[in-house]
C-alpha cells in the first residue's frame, strides 16, 4: 500500500486520502459520516433518530437505504422520488 501524506474531511460527509504525490488513494476514503454513524450504533445508538448539526450551520441526516445500508444528507431535503446530490453518499454497511 502506498504510504499516506494527506486526509480533507470535506462538508459533504466525503473524505480524501492523498499519498506523498497528492495521488487519490481510494481504499482509504471511507466517509467521515459513516464512520461516525457505525460508531454511534455500536454503542446502542441508532444514528438515523440523531440530529446532526455541522458548524457551518448546515444540519446532517443518516438515514437506511432500502437495501439496509446508511447514507447521509447534508444541508438538503430528501422526498421519496428525489434525493438531494448535494452531500449524498452511497456507503452499505
Amino acid at each position: 500500500m502506498r504510504r499516506i501524506k494527506g486526509i480533507l474531511f470535506f462538508n459533504n460527509g466525503n473524505t480524501f486520502a492523498a499519498d506523498e504525490n497528492g495521488q487519490q488513494i481510494s481504499e482509504l476514503q471511507e466517509p467521515w459520516i459513516l464512520l461516525y454513524a457505525k460508531f454511534l450504533e455500536s454503542k446502542g445508538i441508532d444514528p438515523t433518530q440523531v440530529v446532526i448539526d455541522l458548524p457551518n450551520g448546515d444540519k446532517a441526516e443518516i438515514f437506511r437505504t432500502s437495501e439496509g445500508g446508511l447514507n447521509w444528507n447534508i444541508g438538503g431535503f430528501r422526498s421519496a422520488t428525489r434525493e438531494s446530490s448535494r452531500g449524498m453518499g452511497e456507503k452499505h454497511t
